[in-house]
């Protein structure tokens, strides 16, 4: 299967300094939201204000909650669960989740979660790292 990859850069403000492994870390999972939620790559300035609220101590979790409020993003009990599902899967990996994937992800939305939630946790399956034992900043492994 051949599975279209993105890259991204991330932009300094205009300082040409490094960034952080912290901040590449955020970046990495705000991009991963914006794929998630919008099927595209964050422009420069949606990347740094969301970097902007992760350095002032919101966490992705928190950042993912207030992109789902702010940005037209389907929300369960307005939308079918199989439908949100379908669309946050789509479009992080161009095509729709086999059933078992896809039960996995429903039965996290039955069990009372908003979709912000699951765009949360998708993203935290897509960077690799065990749900329970993340605390809101992303790790490299």
């Amino acid at each position: 299967m051949n599975e279209q990859c993105r890259s991204f850069t991330i932009y300094t403000k205009g300082n040409n300094m490094p960034i952080t492994t912290q901040q590449a870390q955020n970046a990495l999972g705000i991009t991963v939201l914006y794929d998630i939620y919008f099927n595209r790559l964050p422009d420069a300035e949606g990347l740094a204000w969301w970097m902007n609220d992760m350095e002032n101590g919101a966490t992705l979790r928190q950042v993912a909650q207030n992109m789902a409020i702010g940005g037209n993003v389907p929300q369960f009990g307005y939308t079918s669960t199989d439908t949100v599902i379908d669309l946050f899967y789509n479009n992080l990996v161009n095509h729709n989740a086999d059933p078992e994937v896809h039960n996995h992800w429903k039965i996290l939305a039955i069990n009372a979660v908003p979709s912000n939630e699951l765009a949360y946790q998708m993203t935290l399956e897509t960077i690799g790292l065990p749900k329970d034992s993340w605390a809101g900043n992303l790790y490299l492994v």
